[in-house]
């Protein structure tokens, strides 16, 4: 009687691990399915697959890629030393680009946006991705690099965070963080910014300071925290 009773248990454990299994596996493939869920092309999200510099070739290598809608071409626009996007060419949807006579110790932005001509249908452009070339300079890891930060004061008394660009390596966004307790050394996330800025507006008495990232293919690295500052009035 009781071996009968131990197997009946025995039974009903593997039927209920069996049923929780089932129900992740169901979970996981829903949320997989979700997350690529087809849209129209104007709601579409384009990112960036792959970005690089050719030191070899001295060129600028840029892929990206659009799951959820249909694409028949792509739309790429480019920006120099943080101006504004410019339309630069169309592309077929299998194509990616190869940027040639890149000026050193110029940024570079890049964005690209899918397009399907049968709707006539634009999406909003990938998050931009920019680099700035410095060929007598090392390519360096993100992680092993900082931004250097300071401050400025504008002509109406406004003042300014300004940090330099790490050369030769792709970056999509900086954070910028401000000291919210000096006792425990606490710091705030203040804003995210495109990777074309390299200025922010600051208060003054606030210490600051801002951190790299680059999200390419999935990944998300960061370089490490620049030097910080505290603002101060100035004569």
């Amino acid at each position: 009687m009781t071996m009968r009773k131990n197997k009946t248990y025995a039974d009903i454990y593997r039927l209920t691990a069996a049923i929780i299994v089932f129900i992740i596996t169901l979970c996981v493939v829903f949320g997989i399915v979700s997350q690529y869920e087809r849209v129209e092309t104007g709601d579409a999200k384009v990112s960036t697959r792959s970005f690089y510099y050719d030191t070899a070739e001295k060129t600028i290598h840029f892929e990206w890629e659009c799951f959820n809608s249909e694409v028949t071409s792509y739309r790429i626009y480019r920006s120099e030393s943080g101006g504004n996007p410019n339309f630069i060419k169309a592309v077929a949807s299998n194509e990616k680009l190869y940027e040639e006579n890149i000026k050193e110790n110029v940024m570079y932005s890049y964005w690209a946006a899918a397009y399907n001509s049968k709707t006539k249908q634009c999406s909003q452009m990938s998050p931009a991705v920019s680099i700035c070339i410095d060929s007598a300079l090392p390519i360096p890891a993100l992680e092993d690099s900082a931004p250097e930060l300071s401050f400025s004061c504008g002509d109406v008394g406004a003042y300014f965070l300004n940090w330099s660009v790490i050369k030769n390596v792709p970056i999509t966004s900086y954070r910028i963080y401000k000291k919210v307790s000096v006792s425990n050394g606490e710091w705030e996330q203040v804003k995210g910014v495109e990777s074309r800025r390299t200025s922010y507006s600051a208060d003054v008495g606030t210490e600051y300071k801002v951190v790299a990232f680059s999200y390419i293919n999935g990944e998300l690295i960061h370089s490490k925290d620049s030097n910080t500052v505290k603002v101060v009035a100035m004569a």
